[in-house]
């Protein structure tokens, strides 16, 4: 059977994505995803070209990108002009990337180029990064959920009642730690 008669050549879908998108911000999102979900060298090598088509769509021959938002994997990695972590006065231009409107930090971006292009790049880098956050703090809740309705599946009234007794003094315990932080945090005190 001819190549032809049999379809398209397979290629793993992140590899796919890279090769013939002319997007480079959606092949990095694609590559990022399939590396979420199993690291692996292959997947960080198509994650590692994906990210060097969006540093030359910014005009950059190098990036260097840091991830660091649970329930993301962490992740460092440099392609083209920038293998290494940039020194915080490095040359180039340094992006934060966040979600939730600033309130979250998702990572950072270094492109050795500071042109407008470099911060179109590393705001839809963001908002790519931004929805796989978004995807695994919702994959991550439903998995709570689901734990906790397998917690309670079975149990008696009274025995459903003890277990919510019991996070309620957690959730309590949470409330009152948060807010001891969170008024440190506006007074500048420390422990």
């Amino acid at each position: 059977m001819e190549p032809s008669e049999r379809g398209p050549a397979r290629r793993p879908a992140a590899r796919r994505a890279v090769a013939t998108t002319r997007f480079p911000i959606t092949a990095v999102l694609d590559a990022f995803e399939v590396w979420q979900r199993g690291p692996s060298p292959r997947r960080l090598a198509v994650l590692r070209r994906a990210l060097l088509g969006v540093a030359e769509a910014a005009g950059a021959t190098g990036a260097y990108l840091e991830v660091e938002a649970e329930p993301l994997r962490p992740i460092s990695i440099g392609v083209g002009s920038i293998r290494r972590r940039p020194a915080e006065k490095a040359p180039g231009a340094r992006f934060d990337l966040t979600a939730d409107r600033g309130r979250v930090h998702l990572g950072r971006l270094w492109l050795d180029s500071s042109g407008p292009d470099a911060a179109t790049a590393a705001r839809a880098l963001g908002r790519s990064l931004q929805a796989s956050w978004s995807d695994e703090e919702r994959r991550f809740s439903i998995e709570r959920l689901q734990a906790l309705d397998a917690a309670m599946a079975g149990a008696t009234p009274a025995e459903v009642a003890g277990k919510l007794a019991v996070l309620a003094v957690y959730a309590t315990v949470l409330i009152v730690v948060a807010t001891i932080l969170f008024r440190r945090t506006l007074t500048g005190a420390r422990s």
